[in-house]
């Protein structure tokens, strides 16, 4: 299975066109940010509509981490709202 980083740089020297990634910053323990992921992911449907189906694995995986990302960032939400009115 492939890491984000792996993809993200799999994706970039498949494309036809460059990527700009300048001003999107990477952390040094590599936290994909939301920025740099919507990118890949953006790149990942551009190699789908391009090259075919042998890259829907790569986008299908990236479909359902953008969800899972989602549904953390909705679950962080509810948890500091509810901290929030639960504190005295």
């Amino acid at each position: 299975m492939y890491s984000f980083i792996d993809w993200s740089e799999k994706i970039k020297s498949t494309i036809y066109r460059p990527i700009n990634l300048e001003g999107i910053k990477v952390s040094h323990d590599y936290e994909i940010t939301d920025e740099l992921f919507d990118e890949c992911y953006q790149t990942a449907a551009r190699l789908v509509r391009i090259h075919g189906e042998k890259y829907l694995p790569i986008f299908e995986r990236m479909h359902q981490e953008k969800e899972r990302r989602k549904e953390k960032k909705s679950l962080l939400k509810q948890a500091y709202f509810t901290a929030q009115k639960n504190t005295p």
